[in-house]
C-alpha cells in the first residue's frame, strides 16, 4: 500500500521566516526549506532506518531557534 501526504508550514528561524514542506511517502520523506526573504531553497531526503525521526530532528533544528 502506498501512503503519501504533504505538509507545509511557515515558521521563524531566528529572525528569518522559513517555509518547510514535507512530502511523506511510505519509505521516503522529502523536506524542502525555503527562506521567505531570499527564496533560497534546501532539499533534504530521508530514507532508511528511522527516516521519520531524522526528518523531525531537522525540522526541530529550525523551530528551536524561534
Amino acid at each position: 500500500m502506498l501512503v503519501q501526504s504533504s505538509v507545509a508550514r511557515t515558521v521563524m528561524h531566528g529572525r528569518r521566516a522559513v517555509s518547510i514542506g514535507v512530502d511523506m511517502g511510505s519509505d521516503l520523506w522529502v523536506a524542502t526549506v525555503v527562506e521567505c526573504d531570499t527564496g533560497k531553497e534546501r532539499c533534504h531526503r530521508f530514507t532508511g532506518e528511522q527516516y521519520d525521526l531524522k526528518c523531525y530532528r531537522m525540522i526541530k533544528g529550525y523551530t528551536d531557534k524561534v
